[in-house]
């Protein structure tokens, strides 16, 4: 199997670093502006009323049918439009703050920091991500050769394109990569349609949701990728 993979592409956001906490914290932010128009949100712009505005903002526009401005805006509207709070500047005003503090309190998983340093002395390693978060700062990007983002490609997961954009951006046939990621419907439905290998970073240890198909592995820790990709 040493000799199979040549590139391993990773989702970024709750694959690599969490991606919730972070943007959590950025929506705290926005929320204390909020709060000093509305004082009656305090214990109401809570992280579940933010992940329903995420998906419901996702769903209306998938992660590039909007400028990142404008989505998030619109992340903020959904959480506020939740709680009967009408007011388009606020909602604008929450989405530049939003924006000011994401990728400001990122962090790497201890089991990410561990394997992809010894991964990075076999293969060429890359980033296939629908987000934003940037890992240019981040103790593990010198170990990344390539990136493909969805709004640099302008096709998202699970779409085949992006994941064929990668494949061409690293000079290798699908048979030769490896993808790796979290996400149901993005990463193990995306790689089945772009006929990628694909591991299942599963930490939650959720169950698969109707419809999605079976990864080729599955795992729960970053350190069990050595047992399918061995240095």
């Amino acid at each position: 199997m040493s000799g199979l993979y040549k590139v391993l592409y990773f989702d970024v956001d709750n694959t690599l670093v969490d991606y919730d906490a972070d943007a959590c914290h950025a929506f705290g932010k926005a929320s204390d502006h909020a709060i000093t128009k509305h004082p009656h949100l305090a214990d109401k712009l809570t992280a579940e009323v933010f992940k329903r505005a995420r998906e419901s903002t996702y769903i209306q526009y998938g992660d590039i049918g909007l400028p990142l401005r404008d989505w998030y805006r619109e992340c903020m509207r959904f959480a506020l439009e939740a709680l009967e709070v009408y007011d388009f500047e606020l909602a604008d005003q929450m989405g530049q703050l939003y924006g000011l503090f994401r990728n400001t309190m990122l962090r790497v998983y201890e089991d990410v920091l561990d394997v992809i340093p010894r991964l990075a002395s076999r293969y060429k390693l890359g980033l296939i991500s629908n987000g934003s978060t940037r890992i240019d700062k981040l103790q593990i990007a010198q170990y990344f050769a390539y990136s493909v983002y969805a709004r640099e490609i302008g096709y998202e997961k699970p779409a085949p394109e992006i994941f064929l954009a990668a494949a061409k951006r690293s000079g290798c046939s699908n048979g030769e990569i490896l993808v790796i990621g979290d996400g149901q419907y993005t990463d193990i439905l995306g790689a089945r349609n772009a006929k990628f290998k694909m591991v299942w970073i599963n930490r939650l240890r959720a169950e698969l949701m109707r419809g999605i198909p079976r990864p080729d592995y599955e795992i729960h820790d970053m350190r069990e990728l050595l047992t399918i990709a061995p240095i």
